[in-house]
């Protein structure tokens, strides 16, 4: 008999078996049907593993605890690094398809340019239409209700047409000066007294640079300055408006008086100051300004705090300026009469350290919290403030003082744009779109901002956040917390903060003219003519590579285009024709094609290399076709390319900086061959002759092939370093230190040496392979005819080896002219343009400044220039007999 026992199940263990089972089976169709309904969403810079911006990731996991729909998803891509690497790196995204679809980050120079190139989807459905046909969605207009908080220039920026693409970010940071108060303390200097013009704050700067101190923690012993200057156009534009100038300027045309009048880019009421009338509705024309009267007293000042001479008094320590006289003299006559002498060594150059390279921002913070500077200008936003890690209360920041009383200070607003994917649009992607919008206004909407600013405070930075918005978020208890200086800091930069240009092609003014042409050789070079200089980048500015030529202009030039694309045309007719006519010869006479077995001989090979034709048609042939179309074509990525004829050949041929990049192309082509190519020869010579270790030594040589070229740069960039402790320079004591990649004299040189010194080793085994085959008769019948080493190597190596050096040579000069990954690493084209050659420049033309028509229209010129030494090459290689040859 059975016994029960209470409170003991009846069922069988298979029966609890099988309803777990079912109970799990059933859990996790749920679950995949829950996660069937997510909707995933690709955002900009989240990444809740490693954290790239902790405010994208706190909007994204609070968001998806409100919403289970909701999945944030990391976007990764690859990333160029180095100068507009990053840029380019977005652009290549969206070419691509696999751009994110929340876009947390666009520099704000850079919105119009995104724009037309279609990148961004409009956000109207979710902010409302244009309904008056005025071109801006006004605050009636709008359906969200933060855009009343955006200010409506930022609107304008982001709206083309009445289409809204964009919201700037919520918090504003500032390019502005950031100081050390302990180090003025310690010069007997108030941190609380703003300098009111420039000739106070070099006298500010004078007081806190020491030379000769000695600075704990300092990598050499180089002491301190007042600040640091860089060669960087963004920081340029606060000191041209600190001197009463404009970077760039807008004009309005009065059709009734047919005047054109000129405002500020911020301008948002346009009325003729002569009638009174509204001029708003007009279109704007634009123009660079930054060399007029403020831009060249700013260059001007650059070259005061970099090369003016002064001393020191020895009894005072008072400052006092010098002229190049009296330093060449020895002595200064004082105001009270007095003769004061002073030796060289006494005398300090300037005030201001230069900082050149893409690690400028880390070693901007580096040097200021060390005490080798006490100021440097820099990017006020919270956290970037945070990594400086120097203690609050030390740290004090201002504007770019005005050249003189009545103008304004300088301050650069640092606002970017988030945006949406234009892949969003449409019907299917509607749930997707929603949610990404949810994430965007969340981010840019008052909610956002709230989270930010208690984020904020809750670190311990409220000091750094600007009082009007601690007051907009009723967080006034904090305000005790901002220095008392740092108040009008504040309301400078909320009165006076600009942007950098939004309209026209700002970057590679910026970064090509500005940095390489003006700012890097008047830092650098004494005798510089900084002011012709910096009127040329304007002209060149309005030439084109900024603004667009005048239509009267192009319309003279635009036959004289035509007549040399007709002309191009014909010569590769030409070219063709002759190929066809000698082929069909040779054909003729027997030499290609044999009679008999036709499916054996004919159709077997072509078959077999059907693959490889195909793959060469594909990626070589199919883009050269497409490269043709688009250097007529104002190309976009992902918009609608538009036909511009010849105007990209027009507009290149105009540009004097292309005849520029060909004469450093041609510097850059020689120096290389001149280099490279014989080196490797006399390298084999050696070799051959060399009595014992041959082994050891072509193995050495061999080495550097086998080494990364990336490792190879980063080697050679640390011979190059500028200080006294660099490789070279410590090498080299015996002369002064020589910046290797800064100097216009060595830069050149700098760039070539790498690869030469990698590719040597290879190159002289195959030529060394090549000596082997010589007939050893030669050599006994040359030297039974008395001929020494040289005279071998004259009339038996070289001639022995003429069509290997010949095919060499060819292929080395094609190769040279497309060669630009050493510049690119090493000096990205710099110092000036003077490593700036024809291939870095396409490269610049295309991905970071998106002006892909222009770039191939000058792809196809320097392909043009390489055809006939390509001919040249094939018709070389058919009379080239080879056979093998071994090194013992």
């Amino acid at each position: 008999m059975r016994r029960t026992f209470p409170g003991r199940s009846r069922f069988s263990p298979t029966i609890l078996f099988c309803c777990a089972l079912f109970l799990y089976v059933a859990t996790a169709l749920a679950c995949c049907a829950a996660d069937i309904e997510r909707v995933k969403v690709k955002v900009e810079g989240y990444d809740p593993v490693f954290g790239q911006t902790w405010f994208t990731n706190l909007v994204c996991s609070r968001l998806m605890a409100e919403d289970p729909e909701l999945e944030c998803v990391p976007h990764v891509q690859m990333v160029i690094a180095g100068g507009p690497g990053y840029e380019a790196s977005r652009y290549m995204a969206h070419a691509g398809g696999i751009a994110p679809d929340v876009i947390t980050w666009v520099e704000f120079h850079n919105m119009r340019s995104y724009i037309r190139q279609g990148f961004f989807l409009p956000l109207n459905e979710f902010i409302g239409e244009d309904q008056d046909g005025d071109g801006y969605i006004s605050d009636q207009e709008a359906v969200w209700p933060d855009w009343k908080n955006v200010p409506e220039f930022y609107r304008r920026v982001a709206t083309i047409d009445g289409k809204v693409y964009g919201i700037p970010n919520v918090g504003m940071g500032m390019g502005s000066l950031v100081f050390r108060k302990d180090l003025f303390r310690k010069e007997g200097l108030d941190p609380d007294a703003i300098p009111r013009d420039w000739d106070a704050f070099y006298r500010m700067l004078q007081e806190l640079t020491r030379p000769k101190l000695a600075i704990p923690g300092a990598r050499i012993p180089r002491g301190r300055r007042g600040t640091t200057i860089e060669p960087a156009g963004w920081q340029f534009c606060a000191w041209v408006w600190a001197g009463g100038g404009e970077i760039v300027m807008q004009g309005k045309k009065n059709p009734r008086t047919g005047k054109t009048h000129w405002y500020t880019q911020e301008e948002l009421e346009f009325r003729d100051p002569e009638t009174g009338e509204d001029l708003g509705r007009y279109p704007s024309v634009w123009k660079a300004t930054f060399a007029d009267d403020g831009g060249r007293r700013a260059l001007q000042f650059y070259r005061r705090m970099r090369f003016a001479p002064w001393i020191r008094h020895p009894d005072t320590d008072e400052p006092i300026d010098l002229t190049e006289d009296e330093v060449e003299q020895g002595f200064v006559a004082l105001l009270d009469g007095t003769r004061l002498e002073f030796e060289p060594a006494d005398v300090i150059e300037g005030v201001a350290r230069v900082l050149w390279g893409a690690d400028n921002p880390l070693e901007r913070g580096d040097l200021l919290r060390r005490g080798e500077v006490a100021m440097i200008y820099y990017v006020c936003e919270p956290e970037l403030l945070r990594m400086l890690d120097i203690p609050q209360e030390n740290l004090g920041f201002m504007p770019v003082p005005p050249a003189e009383p009545g103008l304004n200070p300088g301050m650069l607003a640092q606002y970017h744009f988030r945006c949406l994917n234009a892949e969003l649009e449409g019907e299917k992607h509607r749930r997707k779109r929603e949610k990404a919008w949810k994430i965007l206004s969340t981010m840019n909407g008052g909610r956002g901002a709230r989270w930010q600013v208690e984020k904020t405070v809750r670190a311990g930075l409220s000091r750094f956040l600007d009082p009007a918005t601690l007051r907009r978020y009723g967080m006034t208890e904090y305000l005790d917390a901002v220095p008392e200086d740092w108040l009008w800091s504040w309301e400078v930069a909320l009165a006076h903060a600009r942007t950098e240009p939004f309209e026209g092609f700002w970057p590679p003014i910026k970064t090509k003219i500005l940095n390489n042409d003006v700012l890097s050789l008047a830092l650098t070079q004494r005798d510089f003519d900084y002011n012709a200089a910096l009127v040329k980048a304007q002209r060149d500015a309005n030439a084109g590579l900024m603004f667009a030529r005048p239509e009267h202009e192009m319309a003279r030039y635009r036959p004289w285009g035509w007549f040399g694309v007709g002309l191009w045309g014909a010569a590769l007719a030409m070219l063709a024709w002759h190929m066809i006519r000698v082929a069909a010869r040779r054909k003729q006479e027997g030499d290609v094609v044999q009679r008999g077995g036709p499916l054996r001989i004919a159709w077997g090979p072509a078959l077999l290399l059907a693959p490889a034709l195909v793959s060469v048609a594909v990626w070589q042939y199919y883009p050269l076709g497409r490269g043709a179309l688009m250097a007529f074509q104002d190309y976009k990525v992902v918009g609608d390319s538009q036909w511009t004829g010849v105007d990209n050949f027009v507009n290149i041929f105009l540009d004097p900086n292309f005849y520029l990049y060909l004469r450093k192309t041609f510097k850059y082509v020689f120096l290389s061959i001149g280099l490279g190519f014989f080196a490797p020869v006399i390298l084999a010579v050696l070799l051959s002759e060399v009595p014992r270790g041959k082994v050891f030594f072509r193995t050495v040589f061999f080495l550097p092939q086998v080494s990364s070229a990336l490792v190879i740069l980063l080697l050679w960039r640390l011979f190059y370093d500028p200080a006294p402790y660099g490789f070279l320079n410590k090498l080299l004591w015996f002369i002064e230190p020589v910046d290797w990649l800064g100097s216009p004299q060595w830069a050149m040189i700098a760039v070539i040496l790498p690869g030469v010194w990698a590719s040597a080793g290879i190159s002289s085994l195959i030529y060394l392979a090549a000596m082997k085959s010589i007939p050893e008769d030669l050599y006994e019948a040359a030297a039974a005819d008395g001929a020494g080493v040289w005279r071998r190597i004259r009339y038996v190596t070289i001639p022995s080896l003429l069509p290997l050096l010949v095919i060499n040579f060819l292929g080395a000069f094609i190769g040279t002219f497309h060669a630009m990954s050493n510049i690119f690493a090493m000096t990205a084209g710099g110092p000036g343009n003077e490593t700036m050659v024809m291939s870095l420049a396409i490269w610049y033309e295309a991905f970071a400044f998106l002006r892909f028509g222009t770039a191939t229209a000058m792809a196809w010129i320097l392909g043009s220039m390489l055809i006939g030494f390509t001919v040249w090459q094939l018709r070389f290689l058919r009379k080239v007999e080879f056979r093998r040859a071994a090194i013992e």
